[in-house]
């Protein structure tokens, strides 16, 4: 009889264990997802106020080397692809940005997206704005040799948030670190 009485206290032991696990996991689980949910509203976001940015400082003549916008939970490089790019099968990027690869078919492909996230999961597509340009003002275009040379696309590193510089044009919005 007491072995009987020690072998149920044995399955008893048992269960609470597994039910605290399970519940650990589901908990862990839960969390989870929704910091997942929440970067991804936060990149929305994100996007709108990049698009704000451009937008404010699209006027002819307009300088601002302060542009500053918050970081996203994916923060890593904010990279911008000249609006002239898009599709081009010689887009290239630097040698060394090692982590802007991700960007080459992206760009090549013609998707239209100009402005990229980039971190441990690699370049992440976040917006389209028809105003960007990179490395040159509205008046000259980009030849072949500037895209593949990697002149067409432009990261910043985040740090409290992304710092770049912008210039308008009227109907572009240059963008530089």
């Amino acid at each position: 009889m007491q072995r009987k009485a020690q072998m149920q206290q044995v399955f008893i032991y048992a269960s609470a264990i597994i039910v605290i696990v399970a519940t650990i996991y589901l908990g862990f689980s839960l969390i989870k997802n929704l910091t997942s949910t929440a970067c991804e509203g936060q990149t929305v976001q994100f996007m709108d106020e990049v698009s704000k940015v451009i937008a404010q400082n699209s006027a002819y003549g307009s300088v601002n080397p302060k542009t500053r916008v918050s970081a996203t939970c994916d923060a890593g490089k904010l990279c911008f692809v000249d609006i002239t790019a898009i599709g081009n099968k010689q887009f290239n990027v630097l040698g060394t940005d090692t982590q802007a690869k991700g960007l080459i078919s992206l760009v090549r492909q013609g998707v239209k997206t100009n402005v990229y996230l980039i971190g441990d999961k690699g370049a992440i597509p976040i917006g389209f704005d028809e105003k960007i340009i990179v490395g040159h003002d509205p008046s000259t275009t980009l030849t072949d040799a500037d895209v593949a040379s990697g002149r067409a696309y432009v990261c910043v590193e985040q740090s409290n948030g992304y710092q770049f510089s912008t210039n308008g044009y009227g109907r572009f919005v240059r963008v530089s670190p």
